[in-house]
């Protein structure tokens, strides 16, 4: 989901108004996601990893685990995939690279370690 569509959902669910390009009964069904318990959980592990001291472990993967990615990886590839190409895949951005340079320096690491071992 693009950071526009996400920033206008969460300043409408923010406001309880809803847009008005968006329908009423998608609007309602929204409200109601928004007030499961199970939403309310992801909200706060959101927020208790973006005020990690650490600074929070940025990637790109979404809310998918790297298992998940790592599988996916290796069926595309047709093949057993490495950690450092599985970290890779989930901390570089599209347009711009590493999400931050803790992670670029822990690729560098990954790297090393993966291949000291082959």
């Amino acid at each position: 989901m693009s950071s526009r569509i996400r920033n206008t959902f969460a300043e409408a669910r923010k406001k309880n108004v809803r847009p008005n390009w968006l329908q009423v009964d998608i609007w309602e069904c929204l409200c109601a996601h928004w007030q499961t318990d199970e939403y309310k959980r992801i909200q706060e592990v959101g927020k208790a990893n973006r005020a990690s001291e650490k600074g929070g472990s940025l990637h790109t993967g979404g809310r998918k685990t790297i298992i998940d990615h790592a599988q996916d990886m290796a069926e595309a590839l047709n093949r057993t995939v490495y950690l450092d190409e599985v970290f890779e895949q989930t901390h570089i951005k599209k347009s711009s690279g590493w999400v931050d340079d803790r992670s670029r320096m822990t690729h560098i690491i990954l790297s090393m370690s993966v291949y000291l071992l082959v």
